[in-house]
């Protein structure tokens, strides 16, 4: 379909009570404008698509519920030996088609100009509405075909990011730039990632000073286990 202008936009998904949620429609829509670029499963439990394993790591797509009326698109990978801890503060590992993870990811604000502290909000909202799913309309029709227009946005965005980050070399270092320039959702989960990465390439004494800089001092005795398992790793 022609590119909405936001004027247009704003009249088929804000201006009106008579809303339709576009949710249910996302998995199909969106499986089917990823099929030609990527060939991934889709889990509809939690609304993401995920590759197969390849050395203990696969592709991962998801959808963000962000505040408001939008979704950001989110890719990146999931590693089979990285560890969370849960509520009840046991490891848990997201290895299923029904739990995964993003252990690394990106989004199209780190591929187009979106600075919400030096541009209007007129400006962040066209950005958003551009690269963003809806979540409700007035026109299904109109919603189901710019839902796939939104995903076809993103794409050439997806395929630089994972063509550019393949290696556990280059996801630490990706990780590096996105924690210098403030992209990484949050520091210390980035840090986390990074210090159990260094371990799987046996790089242990850097892997112990990121995890204590994850703690701000001391490792947790149960952590520093963990780390020394992925280093043992083949």
């Amino acid at each position: 379909m022609k590119e909405l202008s936001y004027d247009e936009y704003h009249s088929y998904f804000f201006a009106t009570d008579a809303y339709t949620s576009v949710r249910p429609y996302f998995g199909e829509v969106v499986s089917r404008a990823l099929a030609d670029d990527f060939d991934l499963k889709y889990c509809e439990k939690g609304r993401w698509w995920y590759s197969e394993w390849n050395n203990h790591c696969r592709k991962v797509i998801n959808l963000f519920a962000a505040k408001g009326t939008m979704y950001p698109i989110v890719w990146g990978y999931n590693y089979d030996f990285i560890p969370r801890l849960n509520n009840q503060d046991k490891f848990v590992y997201h290895r299923t088609e029904k739990s995964f993870a993003t252990d690394i990811e990106d989004t199209f604000y780190s591929h187009v100009h979106y600075d919400p502290n030096t541009m209007s909000r007129m400006e962040t909202l066209q950005i958003r509405a551009k690269y963003c799913l809806p979540s409700d309309t007035n026109n299904l029709e109109i919603a189901r075909e710019y839902v796939y227009d939104v995903v076809k946005r993103n794409i050439p965005f997806m395929k630089e990011w994972f063509s550019r980050v393949q290696t556990i070399e280059d996801v630490v270092e990706e990780l590096d730039r996105q924690i210098a320039q403030s992209i990484a959702f949050e520091h210390r989960y980035s840090l986390y990632t990074k210090a159990f990465l260094l371990a799987k390439l046996h790089r242990m004494d850097e892997a112990i000073e990121t995890m204590q800089l994850r703690y701000g001092g001391k490792t947790p005795e149960k952590v520093l286990k963990k780390l020394y398992q992925v280093n043992e790793m083949e």
